[in-house]
């Protein structure tokens, strides 16, 4: 009976390698098949130089390639912002005479605010002592009441 059991096991063990074995193989065909469909569509997104250009298109511009510690690497092209002349809201000079401050059409400015009063001092610290009394009062109460229930108690 113990052979059949060794052999039974060894042919499952067997079994067990062959099928460990036959999928290692499937799982390496798979990663060689998916490098290359992924060389073939990088091979595909290569632009063609050979096709002739559209009047739409313009050729591809190459940038040169800067090492990190290349010395030339700040040399590049520099981009200065223009100077845009400030707008004139006026294109005619003022004429001499009462200048109107208030203008039509806007309204007068809001009046300043007043700052609040303050909430005083005396009342945050009334409120606080109130709440620590309250909490002691809740704390020692209910031994109180304890307290005087068992000397009511008869012995």
């Amino acid at each position: 009976m113990d052979e059949q059991f060794e052999e039974r096991a060894q042919e499952a063990a067997d079994n067990l390698e062959h099928a460990a074995n036959q999928s290692w193989q499937n799982m390496e065909d798979a990663a060689q098949q998916a490098g290359q469909d992924i060389q073939s569509a990088a091979q595909l997104d290569q632009p063609q130089f050979n096709q002739p250009q559209q009047a739409w298109q313009q050729p591809p511009v190459q940038q040169p390639q800067y090492a990190p510690n290349d010395p030339n690497r700040w040399t590049g092209e520099l981009y200065t912002p223009e100077v845009t002349p400030p707008d004139q809201t006026y294109s005619h000079p003022r004429q001499g005479g009462y200048v109107d401050s208030y203008q039509v059409g806007q309204q007068a400015p809001p009046p300043p605010k007043q700052e609040k009063d303050k909430f005083p001092v005396w009342a945050i610290v009334l409120i606080v002592l109130l709440v620590l009394l309250i909490c002691i009062a809740c704390t020692i109460l209910p031994f109180a009441l304890l307290a005087s229930w068992a000397i009511k108690l008869p012995l």
